[in-house]
Order: C-alpha cells, then structure tokens, then sequence
C-alpha cells in the first residue's frame, strides 16, 4: 500500500465515510472533555458533518445505510425528495447524522463522570530513530480515567473490539512510550444497534502498556523504514485483510491481486509526480 499511495501515487477519486465522521466525532469529543460544554461539542460536530452532506462523491461503507436510526418522518422525506442516485447518500448520511448525536450523549452519561483531569487533547508525538527518521502520530486524550493518567483514542466502529486489540495495539504502546505513560484505553462506540434497535453502551478496555510490545513495535518501524529505503515492497501474509480492510477490499487489491491497470478501475487516478521544488 504505501508503495501504491507514495511513489507511485494511485489515489481513490472517492472521499471516505469513516474518515469524515471519525474526524467529525473527534472533533466534537475534543471539545466536549475539555470544556464540558454540551452545546459547543454539537456544534462542532454538525458544522463538520455539514460540510458533506451534499457531497455525492463520498464513498460509503455497507453498513452505514442503517434506517433504523433515522426518525420515521425524516425517512419519508428523504425517500419523497431525493432521486435514486442520491438516495443512497442520503439515508447514509441521516443514519451516521443521528447516531453521532447519540455518541456524543452517551459519552457524557458513560465516560465523562469516569475521566477526572484533562492533561493533553490531540499532542502530537515526534519519535526519532538513530536515522533521524521519525515516528509521527497525534494522540485524542491524556486525561484521568477511574483515577489514574491514561492515553486514551476514542474509536467508533461496527463491532466490538477483542480484548487484543488494546494488548497489541501499536499506537498506543508508541504513545506510552513517548509519553512514559503506563496506562493506555480504547473508547469504543459502536455504529451498529442491538436487536432491540438502540444503542450499544460505550466500551472501555483499559491495560497497562507491555515494554516487549512496544520494542517489538519499534523494531518493527526500523525494519519498515529500511525496508523503504531499499525499495522493498512485500505483500502483507495475510489475506484476509485484503478483502476486508476497513469494511472492504482494499482499494488497490485489483491491482495488486488481479494485474489490472488504473485505467481499468473505477474510482482510482494516478496523480502526477510532484515537480521537485528548489
């Protein structure tokens, strides 16, 4: 992948639904643990979520059309007024629009009585190598969580998340480590609704940073970044996740795994190269 995305610069022409909410959600959630104040953190995420409403160039995944979370009347006027082409946005867009609501809700009611001081929001971190290569990443909470410092990302997904996730997640350990912080969480609200048709409660998976973890990640960037620098560029072993990256195959698996050409697949350019700047 980052041989496609950097050097030979193949671009999806469609702009992500995750991406866009997530960032729409941060946003607000960011404001909400520092000033506790309701009102800012919701007009932060509808002045975002806004933006691309209309937007029919957004690629969606499968999971965000979800009628069950649009008001009944709101669902009539969408089905009435738009045509079929913009149907599908639509219901998309309302469905991800009202869940949103309800995250930033929920946060207060599950989260909030549980984080006490707020130290850093969305720090960034510059972690250099002997190289001078560096590690770059920005981090969503430092705050008290159940009375001690904890690296906190909130994550909004469609699925619970296994208790694996936080024991190797790279990120965090990569935190933990620039920021010699022990203590590190996933906030994970769910986009999917139970039977019943409400909201899941917020999960929380809290554990203490693991140091053969964060070495192994570490070592692990060393071994990439040579590896870049030398011009080697191996398939990922497992497959799995070329189907299934973030809900749907990857966007360069026809390439990768079928040989076929950016002109022959929908949604993909290549941009051209950069001129050098002197």
């Amino acid at each position: 992948m980052y041989k496609y995305h950097y050097i030979d610069r193949i671009r999806s022409t469609k702009k992500s639904s995750p991406l866009l909410f997530g960032i729409a959600i941060d946003e607000a959630l960011n404001e909400l643990v520092v000033s506790r104040d309701y009102k800012k953190s919701i007009d932060i995420y509808e002045e975002m979520m806004l933006e691309w409403k209309y937007d029919y160039n957004v690629d969606f995944l499968r999971r965000d059309e979800d009628p069950i979370a649009v008001p009944e009347e709101v669902l009539e006027f969408i089905n009435a007024e738009y045509e079929q082409n913009e149907l599908h946005h639509q219901v998309c867009w309302h469905s991800l629009w009202y869940k949103g609501h309800e995250f930033i809700n929920a946060y207060i009611e599950q989260i909030l009585p549980r984080m006490g001081k707020v130290i850093e929001v969305q720090k960034m971190i510059n972690l250099k190598n002997e190289n001078g290569d560096s590690i770059i990443g920005y981090q969503d909470v430092i705050a008290e969580l159940d009375g001690v410092i904890t690296i906190i990302d909130n994550k909004t997904s469609s699925s619970s998340y296994a208790k694996s996730k936080i024991v190797g997640s790279q990120q965090l350990h990569l935190y933990s480590f620039a920021e010699k912080i022990d203590s590190i969480a996933y906030i994970v609200m769910r986009k999917d609704y139970s039977a019943k048709g409400i909201m899941r409660p917020i999960q929380v998976l809290k554990h203490e940073a693991n140091p053969e973890v964060t070495n192994g990640v570490l070592n692990l960037f060393d071994e990439t970044l040579g590896k870049i620098q030398s011009q080697e560029f191996p398939k990922t072993e497992i497959k799995r996740t070329c189907r299934n990256h973030f809900g749907k195959p990857c966007m360069y698996f026809e390439i990768c795994e079928m040989g076929k050409s950016v002109q022959q697949i929908e949604n993909l350019e290549k941009l051209e190269t950069k001129k050098e700047i002197k």
